[in-house]
């Protein structure tokens, strides 16, 4: 494809114990990319919205690896689904991924976090690791048909602990995520480009 990726601090990703993992979202080449990070993670599961079990084969791959399916239309059949799934990872000391942002967008940003996998963090008092790839936007442009060949970094940034905090504690632990992972964005994209 053309497409080199390096992965860095992958320390933070080895470590056998439960965690939210939350990533940035521009593209499908988001794929590649956790295909890249995959083999440090282990024991891994991921959350994604219920209409891709229903696009083949993508679906049933999905559904071999465990991932848990959503539906967003559908908000407390979503909550009980990521309540148990919590309780789950907990138990079997699982990594769960999440996309934060909730739907593609290579903009060349990260955009706005919804508070899914913030309140799955608190409520479980577990860990949360970004991992932040870099943007794709110079090399890869669905408006102007360009998928150029590219070079991407791939962050995992050390654990921001949920240890104490409380529902009302939401709106600082989304931030100071999504501003960690602005930062470290910012960062490797200049580096990719320059």
């Amino acid at each position: 494809m053309g497409v080199s990726w390096e992965i860095r601090g992958r320390e933070h990703l080895e470590q056998e114990r439960s965690c939210i993992v939350v990533m940035n979202h521009q593209s499908l080449l988001d794929c590649v990319g956790l295909y890249q990070v995959w083999p440090f993670l282990k024991n891994t599961t991921i959350i994604s919205r219920r209409i891709i079990f229903y696009i083949w084969p993508t679906g049933l791959i999905c559904w071999f690896g465990k991932v848990i399916f959503i539906n967003r239309m559908k908000s407390n059949s979503a909550r009980k689904i990521l309540n148990d799934a919590t309780d789950y990872i907990k138990e079997k000391k699982m990594k769960l991924i999440i996309f934060p942002e909730g739907t593609r967008r290579n903009n060349g940003e990260i955009n706005a976090f919804k508070k899914g996998a913030f309140h799955i963090a608190i409520r479980s008092q577990l860990p949360i690791i970004p991992v932040v790839f870099s943007s794709y936007y110079y090399f890869l442009s669905n408006e102007e048909k360009r998928f150029d060949s590219g070079r991407v970094i791939v962050e995992a940034l050390p654990a921001i602990s949920t240890e104490g905090l409380t529902l009302d504690d939401i709106n600082k632990l989304l931030e100071k995520t999504r501003n960690t992972m602005i930062d470290t964005f910012n960062k490797i994209s200049k580096e990719v480009q320059s």
